[in-house]
């Protein structure tokens, strides 16, 4: 079996190690990656190089030449791959790399099955409310042309769902997973060197400091 990842940027974060992670996972699956215009390449030294294909004119901003001329390099690099599974990660590359999956299914190989992630949807908290209206109109588009969708909470599933993003029956909930290390830092070390007393209680989280991950709730919640 085949698997084509198709993503936009390979960013330091949860978006790129989730792909990463599922292709050095399943060593008997065929994974092949199509990434777009990325600063640090450094986590794919891995992977073997003849699997992973740049496209340059891929990239996070919205560029109507640039786009079209992705959808056609995607397309051609699909053609030579032949996947049985196409799987798109993140907003613009899920756009992009679903027209161009539905091209290949329309007029080569109709059994492929498409399947998109979107990584944390675009409803809120990343653009203002006319390119937030535009890209949802977009997405209920392609959502049409999407045989399965993977949310990484309930919460993703049934916000996307509300939203006329695809219907409920095509969204699965797949949690990303943690490796946790083999042996667990000392707990009293840990809050010495981080000056916290034993006796002192204590919570925290991790995550960028943006309004879509909630860090003012958190803080609001913590005191």
């Amino acid at each position: 079996m085949k698997i084509l990842h198709i993503i936009t940027r390979l960013e330091k974060g949860g978006s790129s190690k989730n792909v990463l992670s599922s292709i050095k996972s399943l060593p008997n699956i065929d994974s092949y990656l199509i990434y777009g215009e990325s600063k640090s390449e450094e986590e794919m030294l891995s992977l073997k190089k003849e699997k992973c294909f740049k496209v340059k004119t891929l990239i996070k901003e919205i560029s109507p030449l640039k786009d079209i001329i992705s959808i056609f390099k995607i397309y051609k690099l699909i053609k030579k791959i032949e996947p049985d599974i196409i799987h798109t990660h993140t907003s613009k590359a899920g756009i992009l790399g679903r027209i161009a999956s539905y091209l290949y299914k329309k007029n080569i190989n109709e059994n492929i099955l498409i399947v998109h992630t979107p990584h944390g949807h675009i409803l809120y908290g990343y653009f203002g409310k006319i390119k937030t209206a535009i890209l949802v109109k977009i997405e209920k588009i392609v959502a049409d042309i999407t045989d399965y969708f993977i949310a990484l909470t309930p919460a993703e599933k049934w916000e996307s769902v509300a939203a006329g993003i695809g219907k409920a029956e095509k969204w699965e909930v797949i949690h990303s997973g943690i490796n946790f290390p083999d042996t667990r830092p000392d707990q009293k070390n840990s809050r010495k060197n981080l000056w916290i007393y034993e006796d002192e209680f204590l919570i925290g989280t991790a995550g960028r400091f943006e309004k879509v991950k909630g860090m003012e709730i958190f803080v609001k919640a913590a005191i």
